[in-house]
């Protein structure tokens, strides 16, 4: 084959093969500094795949995800079987003061508060809206349903940012 193919071929198909190692890196829970080793490593698999594929049976970009995603998984498997199965570490706190959920719910203007209480106690008349139509968003029902009870737009978009801030 011509080595200058190759070389196109490659310089076209290696942000997909650094993808595939970092899914890879991310699903088995591997350091991110091991990323360069397994990039080495998925360049032969760029040849094997270079060099097995067929043409008549699928993409050229399908057979190269699957034979270094498949390369990775047999030459790391030991591995793999370890780390996958050990505890991920826990979360960080969303709010590092640990404030109180009340404290929080304080720090809400009263529409806010509101559209919390609604979302926890859900009134049969939107609950019959959510079965109606299910594809449609949550924050929709919720939207029209404010908006039939009286509440102007911007204090609905006021109460959904509050909210948004306060889980960002």
């Amino acid at each position: 084959m011509n080595d200058n193919n190759i070389e196109t071929t490659y310089c076209d198909c290696v942000n997909l093969i650094r993808k595939t190692v970092w899914d890879f890196i991310v699903k088995y829970n591997k350091h991110p500094s091991e990323f360069d080793d397994l990039m080495g490593q998925a360049d032969e698999y760029f040849m094997i795949a270079y060099n097995t594929h067929d043409k008549t049976r699928s993409s050229f970009t399908a057979w190269l995800r699957v034979r270094v995603w498949y390369g990775l998984v047999m030459a790391n498997g030991k591995e793999m079987k370890h780390t996958y199965n050990q505890t991920r570490p826990p979360r960080p706190s969303v709010h590092p003061d640990n404030i109180g959920l009340v404290d929080l719910l304080d720090s809400l203007n009263e529409d806010a508060r509101n559209l919390i209480l609604l979302v926890r106690s859900v009134p049969a008349d939107l609950d019959k809206l959510f079965q109606k139509a299910r594809r449609k968003p949550a924050r929709k029902h919720v939207f029209h349903y404010l908006k039939d009870c009286g509440w102007s737009r911007s204090e609905i978009l006021n109460a959904f940012s509050s909210l948004k801030r306060l889980l960002n």
